[in-house]
């Protein structure tokens, strides 16, 4: 069994698949533990790379009745951008702003122009603390 410690950033790669010919993702499995939600989980182990109705629609399980010991299906997007983007840029991190975080400090420290990373995403409101980053990453 492994630990990680709370509010470490941990940059993970994994397979983005097209997922059930709806979106870019992947599916992870997680082991509910007590007191786990869906929202929960998205929200606090999963950083909000995923939503408790999108957890919801890839598991059996009711939201109100999870059992403590299951094993569910974790939904995360992993689509980016705009396709005119061109592929030279390769691989992209995905990254979702934390609380206090703003587009801004996270492109100062990505070392990439605001208005670079803003433009994978236009339809996004970075508001701070929300939204997701799309970083070029050459990992």
């Amino acid at each position: 069994m492994y630990s990680i410690h709370t509010y470490v950033i941990i940059n993970m790669s994994f397979r983005c698949d097209c997922i059930n010919g709806d979106f870019f993702g992947h599916v992870f499995k997680y082991d509910l533990g007590l007191g786990d939600t869906y929202e929960k989980i998205a929200d606090v182990s999963y950083t909000n790379l995923t939503i408790g109705d999108w957890i919801q629609m890839f598991n059996i399980y009711d939201r109100d009745r999870l059992s403590d010991d299951a094993i569910i299906n974790m939904p995360v997007n992993c689509s980016c951008g705009d396709r005119s983007i061109s592929n030279d840029y390769g691989l992209f991190l995905t990254y979702p702003l934390r609380a206090g975080e703003t587009l801004d400090s996270v492109s100062s420290v990505a070392n990439l122009k605001y208005g670079l990373i803003r433009s994978y995403k236009l339809d996004v409101d970075f508001s701070p603390g929300s939204g997701m980053v799309y970083i070029r990453w050459r990992g």
